[in-house]
């Protein structure tokens, strides 16, 4: 859920800017 949360957050605020930079954390994580 608290994913979540700022998920949305993210989304109504930028949505595809916001998923550039979530690939990239990803990526780090893997």
């Amino acid at each position: 859920r608290e994913i979540a949360l700022p998920c949305v957050g993210a989304r109504s605020s930028g949505g595809a800017r916001d998923l550039a930079p979530r690939t990239r954390k990803s990526e780090l994580a893997t």
